[in-house]
């Protein structure tokens, strides 16, 4: 057995719980994309962005830098200063702004232009291993992309699905690796990993923290090997490919 990863076969991870939580979820939390963009190089500013930043904050400072470059074009025109001025108020800008600057440089030596439109014409493994090759970007993050900018049946795994995957005994990884990911995703059916996936970042926003999870009032308490027994002074996997 891997030591990075331990898929458990438990009552809580075949199908019929899979779509049991998914129809629970659905009917606790509103239907919502999570802010995440339509076009897919929105999306990874965005998710760039995103990073150990809270969602006001966040938002807010994507929609700061789409107001002062209304096209992708412009931002790469830009100096990484001139793009850090722009989001300061957002935190981290120094380290984001050259994030920024290096995948848009990377994408327009690449493409030719600064635009990703274009991926919606490959097949799903083409586009995740572009968008893995690209400066900054990881497993989660091209997840984000093909799930909520090409409309494709993938699971996207960031810290809160992990989190809860891990408590439902699911997945007993130490690393978020690609690999660990990829297992994940297989457990889940194509047809609701969209759904979960948004209901379980809410769940793990809300209900099943990362301490002191609320399980008196989780609504998947009853599927969960771990409700009431979290100890959450005890370290729980990392995830190694943070948003």
């Amino acid at each position: 057995m891997s030591k990075e990863l331990l898929v458990s076969t438990g009552r809580s991870c075949n199908e019929a719980h899979f779509r049991e939580a998914d129809a629970r979820l659905r009917d606790t939390y509103p239907s919502t994309r999570l802010g995440n963009k339509e076009d897919p190089l929105d999306e990874l500013i965005f998710v760039i962005l995103s990073g150990k930043t809270q969602e006001s904050t966040y938002c807010a400072t994507f929609q700061a830098l789409k107001e002062r470059y209304p096209s992708w074009s412009e931002a790469h025109e830009a100096s990484p200063e001139e793009i850090e001025a722009v989001i300061r108020f957002g935190g981290l800008a120094k380290k984001k702004s050259l994030a920024i600057s290096r995948l848009l440089s990377a994408i327009s030596e690449r493409v030719g232009r600064v635009d990703l439109s274009w991926l919606m014409t490959l097949d799903d493994r083409t586009a995740y291993d572009f968008l893995c090759g690209l400066p900054g970007v990881g497993p989660k993050t091209a997840r984000c992309v093909l799930v909520y900018s090409l409309n494709r049946p993938v699971f996207a795994v960031d810290t809160h699905v992990a989190r809860i995957m891990y408590r439902l005994g699911c997945s007993r990884h130490r690393r978020l690796t690609d690999r660990v990911q990829e297992r994940i995703e297989a457990l889940v059916p194509p047809d609701i990993r969209f759904s979960l996936h948004v209901n379980l970042v809410l769940h793990g926003r809300s209900i099943c923290t990362a301490q002191w999870p609320q399980c008196g009032a989780c609504v998947l308490a009853d599927l969960c090997p771990s409700a009431f027994m979290v100890d959450s002074r005890k370290e729980e996997p990392s995830d190694a490919s943070k948003r």
